[in-house]
């Protein structure tokens, strides 16, 4: 019979263990003694929600893994739910400026800066695709600014899923590329009796630490080389169109990728015409599902776009579900934005023939989408959520 001991005697053990080793060989036991501590010792009966999962696993781990309070450049991870300095335009909602967690370092100037991040969602969240996409996009996102913000050359960045952790090296190599590379992608344990599970996964644990140690964590930060930095998501027009881009992508029934060997000429100008015209009638009635405003401009906004008839007006009823009223609101809105881009279409019919023949002719249409998004972008900047206390 194995004879069992206390929590306080194994990490006790753990502690005069760690005593006789030291770099990546002491951290490892200071990992296991700080799971030992902190985790429950079998499953807890109950669904983890993100906030759970951050303070009570997430944070003993990475903690245990990456702080080094110890020395004078002292590094240490932490939850957050604040503005991080490098994001604090205010338009650049495309990362919200809040991060799950960071890891931060006292530079040699003695100012923090900030060498990591940290995105969580549950596991209840593993199969929402888009969500865990967009959080590992908001990841590249934070690394790429703080590289530029601080002028760093490596970042850290970690996604968990649950239990599931997956860690990525970004690093700039040269003036205007990026590089981001999973390093490894481990599964935690979420209580004591669990533990066993990780000892496989030790030296793999143990190339990350060192990676952050060398790549990270030991970097200087050179104001030198301030001028090669290409501080891409600070144009105004950049972080716009992008936020833009991330908005549509998520509303249901919207899908704005083009599979390769997808639509082609006709197709293309299809495509573009249709997701200009949802995002108009999205901006202006931000209350009318997505499947009435598609009905709205796939059966009568595009007839009558690309109808060769003189007339762009929509007769009839152009959606049953909504009232009379509600209906000639939304053409009186579109009418003359039908027009603006009927004006500029080819004196021939637009079909799938004549654009295969002559592409350039929808030229003057499709450019003056694109202004028409940038001016629309100058003209109403979108809104940042409120800052929570």
């Amino acid at each position: 019979m194995i004879p069992s001991i206390t929590r306080e005697e194994g990490c006790s053990q753990l502690i005069n263990i760690g005593m006789k080793l030291q770099g990546t060989q002491n951290i490892i036991v200071r990992f296991m003694r700080k799971m030992l501590k902190s985790f429950p010792l079998d499953d807890l009966g109950e669904v983890i929600k993100e906030d759970d999962l951050k303070s009570r696993y997430i944070l003993p781990i990475l903690q245990s893994l990456f702080d080094n309070l110890d020395d004078e450049n002292i590094v240490f991870f932490k939850i957050t739910n604040e503005n991080n300095a490098e994001c604090k335009q205010k338009t650049l909602n495309v990362s919200h400026r809040r991060p799950d967690g960071q890891f931060r370092q006292k530079a040699e100037h003695k100012n923090l800066i900030t060498i990591g991040y940290m995105e969580a969602k549950p596991e209840s969240e593993s199969k929402n695709y888009d969500a865990c996409m967009q959080d590992l996009f908001r990841l590249a996102t934070f690394g790429k600014n703080a590289i530029d913000f601080y002028y760093l050359k490596s970042t850290l960045l970690i996604q968990a899923i649950g239990p599931t952790f997956t860690f990525y090296l970004l690093q700039k190599k040269s003036e205007d590329v990026y590089s981001m590379v999973e390093l490894d992608k481990i599964n935690f344990p979420m209580n004591i009796n669990e533990v066993p599970g990780i000892f496989g996964y030790l030296d793999r644990i143990s190339i990350i630490v060192d990676i952050f140690k060398k790549y990270v964590r030991n970097q200087n930060s050179d104001i030198s080389d301030s001028e090669t930095i290409r501080k891409t998501m600070r144009s105004p027009t950049i972080r716009s169109l992008t936020d833009t881009w991330i908005e549509l992508h998520g509303i249901e029934g919207v899908d704005l990728e083009v599979k390769k060997d997808g639509p082609t000429n006709y197709g293309q100008v299809l495509s573009t015409a249709s997701k200009y015209f949802i995002y108009m009638i999205r901006a202006t009635f931000p209350d009318m599902k997505m499947p009435v405003i598609k009905h709205i401009v796939y059966e009568h906004v595009l007839d009558a776009v690309f109808s060769s008839a003189p007339q762009n007006t929509m007769a009839g009823d152009i959606a049953f579900s909504i009232s009379k009223e509600i209906q000639d609101k939304i053409r009186t809105f579109l009418n003359p934005i039908m027009l603006e881009i009927k004006n500029r279409l080819p004196s021939f019919p637009v079909t799938r023939e004549t654009l295969s023949k002559a592409p350039f002719g929808i030229m003057p249409a499709l450019r003056y989408v694109l202004i028409k998004y940038g001016s629309l972008i100058e003209e109403n900047p979108q809104p940042q959520p409120a800052t929570q206390p």
